[in-house]
C-alpha cells in the first residue's frame, strides 16, 4: 500500500492498514514487523520501529496493523522529506505493509 504522510516533529502520529494478498488478509500472528523512515533509499535510517516499539497488530488473522511514531522518535530528526517503508516477514516471505514519502514538518511553536 502506498501512503504519503505529513506529520509535525515532536507529536505522536499513528496510521494503520490491513495487509492483503490475492487470497485476502494475510495472517500477521507470527510475523516480524518493521517500519523505517530515512533518506532516499532508506540505507540511512532515521527512525526504526518494531513490534516492541511502535508497531501493533490489531487483528493477527485479519492482517490489521497500526504504526505509532512517538514524539521522542522525531525529536532529533531534521524537518524535511523522507521515504518510509513497513514490512512484514513471515518465514521466508517478505510483504510490503506500506511505503511512500513522509514530510516531517517543523516543531510546534512553544
Amino acid at each position: 500500500m502506498r501512503r504519503n504522510l505529513d506529520f509535525i516533529r515532536g507529536q505522536t502520529f499513528s496510521f494503520s492498514g490491513v495487509l492483503r494478498d490475492a487470497s485476502g488478509p494475510v495472517d500477521l500472528t507470527n510475523a516480524a514487523l518493521q517500519w523505517r523512515m530515512g533518506l532516499t533509499d532508506l540505507r540511512r535510517t532515521t527512525i526504526l520501529l518494531t513490534e516492541s516499539d511502535g508497531i501493533s497488530v490489531a487483528s493477527g488473522t485479519g492482517g490489521a496493523w497500526t504504526i505509532t511514531v512517538n514524539p521522542d522518535k522525531t525529536a532529533d530528526a531534521a524537518a524535511g522529506e523522507y521515504n518510509h517503508q513497513g514490512t512484514a516477514t513471515i518465514g521466508t516471505a517478505v510483504y510490503n505493509l506500506v511505503s511512500g514519502r513522509v514530510r516531517l514538518l517543523r516543531d510546534l511553536p512553544t
